[in-house]
């Protein structure tokens, strides 16, 4: 993931390529909770995780967007 330099998107990018091999055991309510207790704003991060998803054509980061808030439409 050298193409990122920001280490927390660099952090969920190894996150994703985990959660792409684990999601189908993921629930969402115990994902949400994760992001409520780092303070992060659920539907800001996914849309975030989503650009880069994009930009580095990675659908690991898209499917693990997904999982943070699949309110977000791509």
């Amino acid at each position: 993931m050298s193409e990122i330099s920001d280490p927390v998107m660099e952090a969920f990018g190894e996150l994703a390529v985990a959660l792409g091999h684990t999601a189908p055991l993921i629930q969402w309510p115990a994902v949400k909770a994760l992001f409520r207790l780092l303070d992060v704003h659920a539907h800001e991060l996914a849309e975030e995780i989503r650009g880069e998803a994009r930009r580095l054509d990675s659908p690991h980061m898209a499917d693990a967007a997904d999982l943070i808030d699949p309110e977000v439409t791509g």
